[in-house]
Parts: structure tokens; sequence; C-alpha cells
């Protein structure tokens, strides 16, 4: 089976540490941005991911992202000015999102699952049920 935690560190991680940010990848950057509003989470662990970030440590972004040290999507109020310019926990999301991208992707898989094995249940039902109407079907054509 294969490991939730893996498969994000895999790929959340690496579009985090190396995507974010940048125009060739801008369903990342918002995808991100979303996240870490709806599960008001910072950064893969930590907040300080954002310190190790290709975006964040690229000299020529410098100019577009100011003085900003992390998304604006980490911050608790994103209407305060400069929310992010700081590893400030009373303005930021201190949480990681890794942890809770990773319970909600296991309850909607048990969910998802449930439902499937529920398809499969009925369609073997009709199977059935069509091989008894198709069985009955001969036995008329041999009375008559």
């Amino acid at each position: 089976m294969i490991e939730i935690r893996s498969v994000l560190d895999d790929r959340v991680k690496d579009a985090l540490l190396n995507k974010y940010g940048y125009k060739e990848y801008n369903a990342v950057t918002t995808g991100i941005n979303i996240l870490q509003q709806k599960i008001k989470c910072c950064g893969y662990t930590e907040p300080g991911d954002w310190a190790v970030s290709a975006y964040f440590k690229d000299a020529d972004k410098a100019t577009e992202r100011g003085t900003s040290k992390m998304p604006i999507s980490c911050c608790k109020d994103m209407l305060v000015s400069g929310c992010n310019d700081d590893f400030d926990d009373t303005k930021i999301h201190s949480e990681g999102c890794v942890t809770e991208l990773e319970s909600i992707l296991k309850t909607n898989l048990l969910i998802v699952g449930a439902v499937c094995l529920s398809v499969a249940m009925v369609q073997l039902i009709g199977i059935a049920l069509s091989l008894v109407l198709w069985k009955k079907s001969k036995e008329q054509e041999i009375l008559f």
C-alpha cells in the first residue's frame, strides 16, 4: 500500500520548495495559497520551510516579493500590512500543512473507498440477476 505521507513528501514538498512563485507553475502557486488559507497552515512542516524554498532564495525575485519571507497566505489576517515579513507566530499560522493535509486525504480516501465498494456490490448483484434472467430465458426456449 502506498503511504500517503511519502506521496506528499514527493509531490507537495517538492512543489512548495521548488515550484512555488514561478510563472510556469502558476497553478501550483495558486493551489498552495488556497491550501494554506483553507486549512490555516504555513509551509510544509513549518513556516521556516519558506526560508529554504527556491522562490524566497532567488535573488531575481527579490523585487517581486519585497520584504516578505513567506506567502501572504500564511498570514492569520491577510489584510495586515507586512504580516508575512517575519516569522512571527502572532501574525502567521505556526503549523505546517502536511499533518492536516494527510488527515484530510486519509478521511476522504476512506469515503471514496467505501463508495467504490458499494458500487461494486451493486454491480455484482446486477450481474447475478442478469445470469438468472439469462438462465430463465434459456429454459423458456427449451419448453417451446
